[in-house]
């Protein structure tokens, strides 16, 4: 497979101005791989008094009992769910999204990594490309969770632990004070999703990200769904910080959790601190545009990071772009060109998947990146203009 493009990591790119994401669309995805579009059954609701964490609540009862959903279903890193949504809003306008590039959230949060982790994802980033419809659509291969003797890890336990502990799957004001206080009783699982789909762009490129919401801090806005990503919170849970080692790798873990967030907008990350028993022990809120200024304070390569990291991310989508139009001259709108997408030797590369290799038919005529029913309908759309 050649590499048809190159891009070295590069850290000192100018930043670009960012488009404010918006929520042009939702779905949620159950543990039984069920898409139900413009659904928010999935949605969880955080709350969580300071009155509880006097009780000490441990994140990792009930370990042994935990059900992974997620192992079941066929494919994790499906965009079958981002196109149905897109698919119906563009069903709505009879026309195409204009758009460069449809993918999910984590995946640029990865490619963005990379340059600053290269240890953590070098030949581990296993993504596939596809151009189409004069538009980019990027995918993550699933890998299967493998844990040992058939449990959990604690330390990825604890965090679906403190999810159920501080949510609610309905709004908090309908929930019985015995749903509230059982929480912590609760058997922890995966697979069940709730997805926003958001409309975001920098310089004059224009994408759509779909990704996984953890919880909404207050509100659903019912009288405009751009709204609501304001109103969204990304739980995390960490070891609490008692060493100055401890604090460099919080800054680290902050500004990964910074990124995740600041792709998609979401203005607030609530992290739970556990001790060496993984007993809750604190909460922190922080509110993302104050995270890079406390950072400057404690830690300001850190804080530097962020600015990098928005000037890397324009690069990559400039690059992403320069490829397409490569290729948009060269093929029509309707076909297929699939590629590999990987870092290596600290650069992302670009590889050409060619005819006769073994998942270029699955690709271009299967449905391993894109649905055929998603291709059906941008191609009638084609014909409906001719």
């Amino acid at each position: 497979m050649p590499v048809i493009s190159r891009l070295p990591y590069s850290l000192n790119e100018a930043a670009q101005n960012i488009v404010s994401p918006i929520e042009i669309a939702c779905y949620s995805r159950t543990s039984d791989d069920e898409i139900i579009v413009g659904s928010d059954q999935n949605l969880r609701y955080y709350y969580f008094p300071d009155s509880l964490l006097d009780d000490r609540i441990s994140l990792s009862a009930g370990r042994g009992n935990f059900t992974d959903s997620r192992s079941k279903i066929k494919d994790v890193c499906s965009m079958n769910g981002l196109l149905e949504a897109v698919q119906d809003i563009e069903m709505k306008k009879n026309s195409r999204l204009k758009v460069n590039i449809i993918t999910f959230r984590g995946i640029f949060r990865k490619l963005i990594s990379a340059a600053f982790e290269n240890n953590r994802y070098q030949n581990q980033l296993d993504l596939r490309v596809v151009l189409f419809d004069d538009q980019i659509f990027i995918k993550e291969i699933a890998k299967k969770d493998t844990y040992e003797q058939g449990i959990i890890d604690l330390n990825t336990f604890s965090g679906y632990k403190f999810e159920t502990l501080t949510t609610t799957g309905k709004p908090v004001n309908l929930c019985s004070r015995q749903e509230i206080e059982s929480r912590h009783l609760e058997t922890v699982g995966n697979g069940d999703e709730f997805v926003t789909v958001v409309g975001t762009g920098i310089s004059s490129h224009r994408m759509i990200l779909g990704a996984e919401v953890d919880a909404i801090f207050d509100f659903e806005d019912s009288e405009s769904r751009k709204r609501n990503i304001s109103h969204y919170c990304e739980l995390k849970c960490s070891k609490d910080i008692n060493t100055e080692r401890e604090a460099h790798n919080f800054a680290n873990k902050l500004f990964r959790t910074w990124l995740q967030c600041f792709l998609i907008g979401i203005p607030r990350i609530i992290y739970g601190f556990r001790d060496d028993n993984f007993k809750l022990v604190s909460i922190e809120e922080y509110s993302l545009k104050n995270i890079v200024p406390m950072l400057q304070q404690y830690n300001p390569q850190v804080a530097e990071n962020c600015a990098k990291a928005i000037g890397w991310y324009s690069k990559i989508i400039d690059w992403l772009s320069t490829i397409q139009s490569r290729y948009s001259q060269k093929v029509s709108r309707e076909t297929i060109v699939p590629f590999k997408l990987t870092c290596k030797d600290q650069e992302l590369q670009m590889i050409d998947i060619l005819p006769g290799e073994s998942e270029y038919n699955d690709i271009v005529n299967g449905e391993m990146i894109l649905s055929n029913k998603f291709k059906e309908w941008r191609r009638s759309l084609h014909r409906d203009k001719t």
